[in-house]
């Protein structure tokens, strides 16, 4: 068997092994649900702003984390005073810092690094939102479900079916359609 996590990697498995086809079968990616419940009842000197967006991972171009400064920045010329959250550490750091004091929105934009226990965190946000290139099956996401934050994703494997019908999120493409969600 050849187990692929999501629909968009088995699709892509298909095109790269289309002799193998037969071999696949989907095995989503899950997580113990309790455990990341009880862990977001540990303490945390963090409190976020609300209403806020929370990106949860490491700040690199596949995971394209500049996009959502764009998505923010919609936002506040509607009126809407969104905090933007930065949960993960990474090589675009500099670059969201030095766009959010271009665009005048440093007082919104927070970069709080890596935790080894994000959950007490994530709990406190409004929206999960990961507008990456790429996944193939996105824990952060499934993680913020399991503590019951909606969440706004770019199309990557596994979001579609996350999103429960609409009920959990939304899968996006423009960053107007983001800031819509």
């Amino acid at each position: 068997k050849i187990v692929s996590i999501s629909s968009l990697t088995t699709e892509s498995l298909k095109e790269l092994c289309p002799m193998h086809e037969d071999k696949l079968v989907e095995i989503y990616n899950g997580v113990d649900v309790d455990e990341v419940r009880r862990k977001s009842e540990e303490w945390t000197d963090i409190v976020l702003n609300h209403p806020n967006i929370l990106f949860v991972g490491r700040l690199e171009e596949r995971k394209d984390p500049v996009r959502l400064v764009n998505v923010l920045e919609i936002l506040h010329k509607t009126g809407k005073q969104v905090h933007l959250y930065y949960l993960g550490q990474g090589e675009l750091s500099k670059e969201i810092e030095l766009l959010s004091m271009q665009r005048g929105m440093s007082g919104y934009i927070h970069i709080l690094g890596y935790h080894q226990n994000p959950f007490p965190i994530m709990k406190q946000c409004d929206v999960n939102c990961l507008l990456s290139h790429s996944e193939g099956f996105s824990m952060s996401l499934l993680e913020g479900v399991s503590l019951g934050k909606p969440f706004v994703s770019s199309y990557i494997g596994g979001a579609e079916t996350l999103t429960d019908g609409g009920s959990c999120g939304k899968v996006i493409e423009t960053d107007e359609q983001a800031a819509e969600a």
